[in-house]
């Protein structure tokens, strides 16, 4: 008898938990996509000495990329990039992009690289830099973004 006591309750316990809802497990990829508000920090430096700073008030939108792992940040606009995510972390490869150095003075180009960081409270940090050597001066320009995901109204 006892073993039929033991049968029912675990049979019970069965029935119990493969009724229960199973969750969905979230891609890595998902926890990124929505859209951000924050400030960017643009910085040139020449050399080592701080030519260029601007701090200004900014919106990101994250979408889903090509592949499971990738995202488009800022589809549509001038600073467009796509970049891989892995776990928290999503990695910015090589990106053009063309500087200005002083009111209408020298231009050209750097390959920014960079990484943008998730953390549990869902502030996204997005940083990436690159550096050129022009006529013997070493340009590097650095961009941070911070930002915090805005809250989803749902209809």
């Amino acid at each position: 008898m006892k073993n039929l006591s033991y049968y029912f309750v675990f049979t019970a316990l069965l029935v119990i938990s493969s009724s229960c809802k199973k969750e969905v497990p979230v891609s890595n990829r998902d926890q990124f996509i929505g859209s951000y508000s924050g400030t960017m920090t643009t910085m040139l430096v020449a050399d080592g000495v701080i030519i260029d700073y601007d701090l200004v008030a900014v919106t990101e939108t994250i979408e889903k990329g090509i592949g499971d792992d990738g995202i488009i940040v800022g589809r549509g606009t001038d600073s467009e990039f796509s970049a891989s995510v892995d776990g928290t972390i999503f990695l910015i490869p090589g990106r053009a992009k063309q500087v200005t150095v002083g009111e209408g003075g020298l231009v050209f180009n750097i390959t920014l690289l960079g990484q943008g960081v998730l953390s549990p409270n869902k502030e996204l940090t997005i940083t990436y830099s690159g550096t050129e050597n022009y006529d013997n001066i070493v340009f590097k320009w650095t961009i941070t973004e911070k930002l915090t995901k805005d809250i989803e109204t749902k209809p």
